[in-house]
């Protein structure tokens, strides 16, 4: 066969269309073309990518090779879907003796689950691609030359057959088309015999009568023409020999033979006899037979013929599948010289008997058998084809799958299955499956063939880590270091990297622990206190490999038990407790004290003051801390108490704490202004009506004893300014002229003038104010009349405080002899005060020993207290600087020692930890502190100057409730007295408490005040 290569493209055309649920695409490709020749685009061609666009990148494709021998001669892109050539194409190669080469496959079509990514198969799509001829073959004669004998009386037109040539090509032009005889006016001639299978012989004609004696040999060149482009032709050499007579050729008793057999028929059996008979005689009426020449091998292969008897004895196992029918041409020739032929056509037919069995063709995705654990019910495992050779009910296929873990499912194609998962799969129970799938056809007996696949299980990362505990727990005494704290333990069944398992704290975990990310010990090198964290939670995390990874919890629990390492502890020191003034209804407030300490550690008892006086205003509970009023409290005359509470825990060792109290009365607005000017004997101004605009007239002067907002004055101006000529500020109480004023405005104004506080619920004090506008030319006589007035009471005042002076250096004097006196006789004093009672911070005026109010307001005053209060400074350095006088108000004392105040003294009750300090007006018991120098009242010990002073309060001293004074101040106190006494002023200028106020000056002056800021004051009530 010869092959020329052509430059030209290839033709290609597609059709497709849809045959019941199968979907055909037809190309039409020339052959002879190279590999990796473009065929056609599946998807498009299909109309598959217009009708899928969307799913189309999910796609995959591929052809189905399994059982069809076709399927490896093209190619296919599995994401694309272009079909290409894998080899180059031979029409005559693959599809010999055929007018059309038809080429079938199957393309699968899958689809990928973008979740699982496992492939399903989606559709099947049939290839049918014809292969069309070219002209690459010329055509053949079956031998390249002839002899042929021919009587010498032969007839003319007489007919003498030849093998025509044949071509490998098919179709109108390129097979053979004409015959031509060289030389063409020879005395022979041909005539063309059309076979039905498309080929053809020839006959040579005898066109003139032979002469054996004139010649006796003749050679023709005979050529066989294509149609094709471009031409191409083949020739056979015919050798002509003029013989003597022999006049008769084999006659078949049959043109035509047919048999039908089975094709399971025996080999060596016989199953036709051909027959034919020749009228002459001798060697020239012995009739052989044979294959004609142009008998395919294949037909050689599966027949052979007895040369003499004409038997067609089978070969070899015959087989209805490969081909149901054979037909083929034999020859009877006689023995004459030259030998005569005849022809005649046999025909075996092959009976299909059920000797096939099923075949079973699995078509794998590109995944192969590869399957993942996630994959749902029923995802594709595999395509399968079957099909048997066999027809009828013989080729009837039934198939199903062994088992209940796969199943198969009909694709609506005919013999064609998907198997499917009919259950979950589980990697860590069973890595991979045999899946077994039988066929029985429906013969009698039926014919049954197996097949198996193996699917493997791809791990996924479906499981996650599990902690051999779901809490650890740990148990550790606070204030112990701590190294290793417990070791947590994880498993995932998962296989490879997808279970390895890593070890990690949560992001939110105390910054003390670690842990090892492979062996999961977690460690803290720490101290604990439990007062911190009693109960200390970490959360553990443990994730594999997997992407993404799986994570897991697990809790661990540190429980840190307790010491009593921690005494009571009080807020604050001091502790600032506030109780409203004037309540009737009992008031609860708490001191919060706490306890970090757990259990018994944590538990307390407090200890108050046993003291009468603090009971008759609180109720105190010793457990929870609570104090509790028992009845009103005026801030007025007690503006806080200040006591020590001490708290005592319940552990061991106890531990204890102590702070001070400090009650705060919070002032109600309970007191009105108290206006001092303008009043009944001062309410009159006189203003010249040429006064300017912010010409000063008064200042109201007014104060309240509440405090805070409520002790802030506003003042205004109610009435009586009917011409709007004054203005008053608001805060300060400064009345001015607020505008011009005219002489018509010449005139008195009565104002009433208003002091309000700043209270939640404003109280108002009302004034008088008379203001009397003058005219121009009254201006100069009342300024003279108002100076002469203004000297008068200077000189008035003069000569009072002259007198006055004078009466108190004179009573000083003897009071100063007296008391000197006294303290030289030595007689021990007794002292007989009732109560003592912390200082406030700040003493109401009417009862201070400086207040200026009258004799009746005191008088009334003693009534309603029942108490007299003297204040006296203890420390200098707590004094109002401004205070150049060394005291007020201070009992003079003398120079005698009295025994209890003796270096060597003892006290039998010794026992007191708290020193108390308290001046008893004009007690002479207190001179006795006069004794001792700076030197001797500094080398006194604590527990000697604590007997000195209770001596000197006596069998009373259970009564007493003073403010603690520490032991340094208490010595300053006694040296500051005895130098006090010696000093060269002490007999002069020391003044007595009469009861009845001081000068003006120390009413108006910070000394001895107890408003001091710094001052510690202690007073002493009878």
């Amino acid at each position: 066969m010869r092959t020329e290569m052509f430059s030209f493209c290839v033709i290609i055309s597609s059709v497709s269309y849809v045959l019941a649920q199968e979907t055909v695409v037809t190309y039409n490709f020339l052959e002879e073309q190279g590999e990796l020749t473009y065929v056609g685009n599946v998807a498009r061609d299909s109309f598959l990518y217009q009708n899928y666009t969307d799913m189309f990148p999910q796609m995959k494709f591929q052809i189905l090779t399994q059982g069809n021998v076709y399927a490896s001669m093209f190619t296919i892109d599995e994401s694309a879907s272009t079909l290409r050539t894998a080899t180059k194409l031979d029409r005559e190669d693959i599809c010999p003796y055929s007018h059309q080469c038809t080429l079938n496959f199957n393309v699968a079509v899958y689809l990928k689950d973008l979740d699982t990514e496992v492939l399903d198969l989606f559709k099947i799509i049939k290839i049918q691609v014809f292969l069309d001829d070219i002209n690459d073959n010329a055509p053949e004669f079956p031998n390249k030359e002839i002899t042929i004998a021919i009587p010498e009386n032969s007839e003319v037109k007489k007919e003498y057959f030849t093998p025509g040539a044949f071509d490998l090509d098919t179709g109108a032009n390129n097979s053979v088309q004409r015959y031509v005889m060289d030389p063409a006016n020879e005395m022979f001639g041909f005539d063309v015999l059309y076979n039905s299978d498309g080929t053809s012989d020839l006959n040579i004609v005898v066109k003139y009568p032979l002469d054996r004696e004139s010649r006796s040999f003749y050679q023709l060149l005979i050529y066989a023409i294509d149609g094709g482009f471009p031409v191409r032709t083949g020739s056979v050499k015919i050798n002509i020999t003029i013989t003597d007579q022999n006049d008769n050729p084999p006659i078949f008793t049959k043109k035509q033979y047919g048999i039908t057999v089975e094709e399971n028929t025996a080999v060596n059996s016989t199953i036709l006899v051909v027959t034919a008979t020749d009228a002459d005689a001798d060697d020239n009426g012995n009739v052989s037979y044979r294959f004609s020449s142009r008998t395919p091998s294949k037909v050689r292969d599966n027949f052979d013929i007895n040369i003499i008897s004409g038997e067609i004895k089978v070969k070899s196992l015959l087989n209805y599948e490969d081909k149901k029918n054979w037909t083929f041409k034999v020859e009877a020739f006689d023995h004459g010289n030259p030998a005569r032929t005849s022809t005649s056509t046999v025909v075996v037919n092959i009976k299909d008997t059920n000797d096939n069995y099923p075949q079973i063709n699995i078509n794998l995705p590109p995944g192969g058998t590869k399957m993942s654990e996630a994959a749902d019910t029923g995802s594709f495992v595999a395509h399968v084809v079957v099909f048997d050779q066999d027809e009828g009910v013989n080729g009837e296929i039934k198939c199903k799958v062994l088992g209940n873990d796969f199943r198969l499912e009909d694709f609506k194609i005919e013999n064609n299955y998907k198997v499917v998962l009919n259950k979950p799969l589980d990697y860590e129970e069973q890595d991979s499956y045999e899946v077994n799938i039988e066929c029985e056809d429906g013969g009698d007996p039926p014919k049954a063939n197996e097949t198996s696949i193996i699917v493997k299980v791809e791990d996924m990362n479906d499981n996650y880590p599990k902690f051999l505990y779901d809490v650890y727990e740990q148990t550790f005494q606070e204030e112990v270091f701590q190294s290793i704290i417990v070791q947590v333990s994880a498993t995932d069944a998962d296989s490879g990297e997808l279970g390895k398992v890593t070890y990690g704290l949560h992001s939110n975990t105390d910054p003390r622990f670690k842990i090892n990310y492979k062996s999961g010990l977690i460690t803290a090198n720490s101290i604990f206190d439990h007062e911190v964290d009693p109960i200390i939670t970490l959360h553990v995390l443990a994730w594999d490999n997997g992407k993404p990874s799986l994570t897991s919890t697990a809790t661990v629990v540190i429980n840190v038990t307790d010491i009593n390492d921690n005494a009571p502890k009080f807020p604050s020191n001091p502790v600032e407790i506030k109780f409203l003034e004037e309540q009737q209804a009992m008031q609860t407030q708490n001191l919060n004290i706490t306890d970090p300490d757990f259990g018994q550690n944590g538990e307390f008892e407090l200890t108050f003051p046993q003291n009468d006086y603090l009971s008759e205003y609180f109720e105190f509970n010793a457990v929870t801390g609570t104090i509790r009023t028992l009845k009103p409290i005026d801030r007025e005359e007690i503006p806080y108490f200040k006591f020590i509470v001490k708290a005592v825990d319940k552990g061991t060792p106890q531990l204890s704490s102590t702070a001070d109290v400090i009650i705060q009365i919070i002032d109600a607005n309970d007191n009105i202004p108290a206006i001092t000017y303008p009043n009944n004997g001062n309410n009159t101004k006189f203003v010249p009506v040429t006064s300017p605009i912010g010409f000063y007239i008064a200042t109201v002067i007014a104060s309240d004893k509440d405090d805070g907002l409520n002790a802030q004055l506003l003042y205004f101006i109610d009435e009586g300014d009917v011409r709007d000529l004054f203005k008053i500020d608001v805060n300060t109480g400064i009345i001015s002229v607020g505008r011009e004023m005219a002489e018509k405005d010449a005139e008195t104004y009565k104002l009433q003038l208003a002091v309000r506080d700043n209270g939640t619920q404003q109280r108002t004090s009302y004034a008088t104010l008379h203001v009397v506008v003058q005219p121009a030319n009254e201006t100069n006589l009342i300024s003279v009349e108002e100076e002469n007035k203004q000297n008068i009471m200077l000189v008035a005042i003069f000569v009072a405080i002259t007198v006055f002076i004078s009466i108190a250096i004179i009573s000083s004097i003897f009071i100063l002899r007296y008391v000197d006196k006294r303290n030289r006789a030595r007689i021990p004093p007794k002292i007989n005060e009732n109560r003592f009672y912390d200082a406030p911070p700040r003493v109401d005026e009417s009862m201070s020993a400086t207040s200026s109010v009258s004799k009746d307001s005191d008088t009334e005053l003693l009534k309603k207290r029942a108490k007299k209060e003297v204040s006296f400074s203890i420390d200098e350095s707590y004094s109002d600087p401004g205070n150049n006088s060394t005291l007020t108000n201070v009992t003079s004392f003398s120079t005698v020692k009295p025994s209890y105040l003796s270096m060597d003294f003892k006290s039998p009750e010794d026992t007191q930890s708290t020193t108390w300090l308290c001046n008893n007006t004009m007690s002479s018991d207190m001179s006795k502190l006069d004794m001792y120098s700076e030197k001797e009242l500094s080398s006194l010990t604590h527990s000697q100057l604590q007997n000195a002073l209770h001596h000197i309060a006596g069998a009373n001293s259970d009564r007493l409730w003073l403010q603690p004074v520490r032991e340094e101040e208490s010595k300053h106190m006694m040296m500051k007295r005895a130098d006090d006494t010696h000093s060269e002023t002490s007999h002069e200028t020391t003044t007595s408490d009469s009861g009845r106020g001081g000068s003006e000056e120390d009413i108006h002056s910070n000394r001895g005040h107890p408003l001091s800021d710094t001052a510690i004051l202690y007073q002493c009530y009878v």
